[in-house]
């Protein structure tokens, strides 16, 4: 976690996506960071970054996430695809915005 705070970490030790900021600000008015915040226990939004690194709340995620109405290049399959690596790798998740 040291090296993420000080952005020392290697692209080889981090699977990572970037949103767009339509696509962000979307998934804000759609209510999406709220519910996946809820579903994890956390608290995700543009004013604080936040970690989730426990594998039963990375699994409220997945679910969170298997629950809504998804297509191939919708951003919340790329976030239910991460928490499903993180929670594969038994690590976790990061939001920085």
């Amino acid at each position: 976690m040291e090296r993420l705070d000080y952005d020392q970490a290697a692209d080889s030790e981090l699977i990572q996506i970037k949103l767009e900021y339509e696509d962000y600000i979307s998934l804000y008015q759609n209510g999406f960071w709220n519910g996946l915040s809820e579903a994890m226990e956390c608290n995700i939004d543009d004013h604080e970054d936040e970690q989730v690194v426990d594998g039963g709340k990375l699994a409220n995620g997945v679910r969170f996430c298997r629950g809504l109405d998804q297509k191939e290049s919708d951003p919340i399959k790329k976030i239910s695809k991460i928490l499903e690596d993180a929670q594969k790798l038994r690590t976790g998740i990061y939001f920085y915005f």
